[in-house]
């Protein structure tokens, strides 16, 4: 990808097979990727769900979720590979009062993920702006968490680790694109404006999904299908790439992840059509497309 660091480049199964992490004999669970997700409120509980089962099917050795206590029986009934941290009173979102709690896991992973199902309550605001004062680790920002952003992008400073946003056409207006997909050339310039300008890598989803870094490079995806278009989707892709993020920099793990996302995606819509298809199809493909991909990838390897 660096050869290509100031162009578009249409990203293939070949990109994949040379970046996709290589498991060797001495890897254990906490070489494989530790990832922290802070996701979930009441009635969006199942966004924490998908993006933690899906950042175990690509890859991660450990996940932590965090979540408001009054959503563990939800979670915990649906998800028992990752490690719960519930607050200990029954809220039904994320409070101020959460925020030293928080903190004293944020030395633990090796990426993050904040925002799916959070809801937009102004104490979860505030919860997040304090909490993300003691990040030190590279993150992935998705669903509310992406409304927080773009009303305060000062959260964002110079030097920080790595930060990938994942927005949908709404929410990249939201973080201040002109969204027009009739005219690729411009939406790619648009999304290599906000990536430079917010210094954050955009991952921003679509029928063609772009994945553009703060250095002007840009990534075409053209993997994936219509029936991707449903909720928790995104919840997925977030998983996803934050696995890959505990592996590698930035501007290969979104690219990665969306590759891979969307390879599962089409091996859902063989197995399950178009309108039927649900996000939990997409992680039920997840294996079979990471093997598919390794498969090619020890060929080379020989």
């Amino acid at each position: 990808i660096a050869t290509h660091a100031q162009g578009k480049h249409l990203y293939t199964e070949e990109d994949a097979i040379e970046y996709l992490p290589w498991r060797n004999f001495s890897d254990h669970k906490y070489t494989a990727g530790k990832v922290l997700i802070i996701a979930g409120s009441r009635g969006m509980h199942g966004a924490a769900i998908l993006s933690a089962q899906a950042c175990l099917r690509a890859g991660a050795g450990m996940v932590r979720v965090m979540i408001p206590g009054g959503i563990y029986q939800a979670v915990s009934a649906n998800l028992i590979e990752a490690i719960l941290e519930a607050s200990e009173d029954d809220a039904p979102y994320f409070m101020q009062k959460h925020v030293k709690w928080a903190e004293s896991l944020m030395e633990w992973p090796d990426a993050l993920v904040i925002g799916p199902g959070l809801g937009r309550t102004e104490e979860t605001c505030q919860f997040l702006l304090q909490l993300w004062s003691s990040r030190k680790k590279p993150c992935v920002l998705d669903g509310d968490a992406l409304w927080f952003l773009s009303q305060n992008f000062d959260m964002l400073r110079k030097g920080d680790p790595e930060v990938i946003v994942t927005p949908h056409a709404g929410e990249f207006k939201k973080l201040g694109g002109e969204y027009n997909y009739n005219s690729p050339e411009y939406l790619i310039k648009e999304c290599s404006r906000i990536a430079k300008e917010r210094q954050i890598h955009v991952l921003l989803k679509g029928p063609s999904s772009l994945s553009v870094s703060p250095d002007g490079h840009g990534d075409i995806l053209t993997v994936g299908n219509p029936g991707m278009a449903s909720a928790g989707s995104g919840d997925v892709l977030t998983g996803i790439i934050a696995a890959f993020l505990t592996q590698g920099p930035a501007k290969v793990a979104a690219p990665l992840g969306a590759f891979v996302h969307g390879r599962a995606g089409d091996l859902a819509q063989k197995r399950c059509g178009t309108l039927a298809m649900t996000a939990s199809d997409i992680i039920r493909n997840l294996p079979a497309a990471l093997s598919g991909l390794e498969d090619l990838q020890k060929k080379r390897r020989i």
